[in-house]
């Protein structure tokens, strides 16, 4: 009786509509599209008569509920006795106010349900917004979609005072069989605030809810999303693949014309930033045409996340034998060896550990000490170096064959996702007698959660 004085249509005919526009959301078979435009979605499928017919919906389950029936069959009089004759008899024995409880508590109460005035200095001019229509035509076009992007509908606090608490319609549309339009305890949302409270009285009970890990599982999906979106607008540095394999020789003939560094066993041009160096230009430049591995890492300091996702963004080479790429990994690992052996540089960060220590067992004692000079020279470690022999003092417990800025070991990259097995092909399930019973939903109770039970 209370809905039929709200004069939105009875409970059948509203519900029909509106599980509809669920099942067919920005569809021609929704019968409030936003996509028709806004005005159409506002008001305009209600005073313009549609070129179709609008989606099927099932309402089954209402034409078999006695209340809903007897309401549908007496809207009208339910309506004119609801709106207008109660608040009008109230006012009129209760204080002698006839007119007052007709015009006022009768007319002007639905007028300032279906349109809410707003103060002007929101938009520095008065506007009239009719309430429940924004639910179907500003829901849909204003504010973000922390859950799913796949329709109209967004999630905005403006629209949720517009429309009374509907306005986190984004939440809505993904998770309608939840009985809350928000789920933060701050969103306006007193529909959700009455529903509990009379919860509380044991005036309302079955009060669903969607489980909360589907629900992460959504916002972890849009932010993920734009996270991505983000990462395709930003340049990343080039691949290893992508770059030359110089010899250590070839590098140092270079790196006298131009300032090359060597970290990671990557060669990097430092030309455009070394007087931008906030250490001071001179640690770049005594570092040209050396391996500065140790002292980027700590030897010197400790370099920040910026700092190493810079440093990616100058790569111009590989150094030979300090990088695993793709087409090298093809090479013996004896050729590997060789080439370590006769280029004692490659002592550095930019060799591959076992392949020194390989070289230090080999029993060449001069090769020995010529790797442990260039140990000492070029990390920086002193005499007696603390770190496993030919391994990096700042970074004992990395294996350094690759180097991976910050910024890209948090790269959102799409992968494919794994094909269901064909249908026809599963075994029955009687051959399979250990299949679980139940599955991790019904272990963790969201199952009954989400029926209500």
């Amino acid at each position: 009786m209370a809905g039929a004085g709200a004069v939105q249509g009875s409970i059948k005919w509203w519900s029909r509509g509106h599980r509809a526009h669920h099942r067919y959301t920005d569809t021609k078979l929704d019968p409030y599209s936003a996509h028709e435009g806004f005005w159409w979605a506002h008001v305009g499928w209600m005073i313009i008569k549609p070129r179709g017919k609008i989606g099927v919906a099932d309402v089954s389950d209402l034409s078999k509920n006695r209340v809903v029936r007897w309401q549908h069959k007496n809207y009208l009089s339910l309506l004119l006795t609801m709106a207008f004759l109660v608040p009008t008899v109230v006012a009129g024995l209760g204080w002698g106010d006839w007119r007052g409880g007709f015009f006022f508590a009768g007319a002007a109460r639905l007028v300032f349900v279906h349109h809410v005035r707003l103060l002007g200095h929101l938009f520095l001019n008065d506007a009239n917004f009719q309430s429940t229509f924004c639910v179907n035509s500003l829901a849909h076009w204003l504010g973000d979609k922390p859950f799913d992007d796949k329709h109209t509908p967004c999630d905005h606090f403006f629209t949720a005072l517009c429309t009374i608490g509907e306005g986190y319609h984004n939440f809505h549309h993904q998770f309608p069989m939840d009985f809350r339009n928000a789920i933060k305890w701050f969103q306006y949302d007193p529909t959700k605030w009455f529903i509990s409270t009379m919860s509380v009285f044991g005036l309302a009970s079955h009060l669903k809810k969607f489980p909360d890990n589907e629900i992460s599982k959504g916002q972890y999906t849009m932010k993920l999303k734009l996270l991505q979106e983000q990462g395709e607008q930003l340049k990343w540095p080039k691949s290893s693949n992508e770059l030359p394999v110089i010899s250590w020789d070839d590098f140092q003939a270079e790196a006298k014309d131009r300032s090359l560094i060597a970290i990671h066993g990557f060669i990097h041009d430092c030309s455009s930033f070394a007087e931008d160096h906030p250490g001071g230009a001179h640690l770049i430049k005594r570092a040209i045409g050396t391996d500065a591995t140790t002292a980027f890492f700590g030897g010197v300091y400790d370099h920040s996340n910026a700092a190493h996702n810079m440093l990616a963004m100058m790569r111009v080479g590989i150094i030979d034998g300090g990088m695993e790429v793709e087409h090298m990994k093809r090479r013996q690992h004896a050729s590997s060896i060789s080439s370590a052996a006769s280029t004692p540089s490659l002592a550095s960060s930019a060799s591959s550990s076992d392949d020194i220590a390989s070289l230090a067992s080999s029993g060449d004692e001069g090769a020995t000490l010529r790797l442990r000079k260039a140990q000492t020279q070029f990390q920086s470690q002193g005499p007696h170096p603390a770190a496993p022999f030919g391994q990096p003092q700042a970074t004992v417990a990395d294996r350094y064959t690759l180097s991976v800025p910050p910024s890209e070991k948090f790269r959102i990259v799409q992968t494919t996702p794994e094909l269901r097995p064909d249908v026809r092909r599963r075994p029955h399930p009687e051959v399979h007698e250990h299949l679980d019973e139940q599955s991790r939903a019904d272990m963790n109770g969201e199952v009954q959660t989400a029926i209500g039970a």
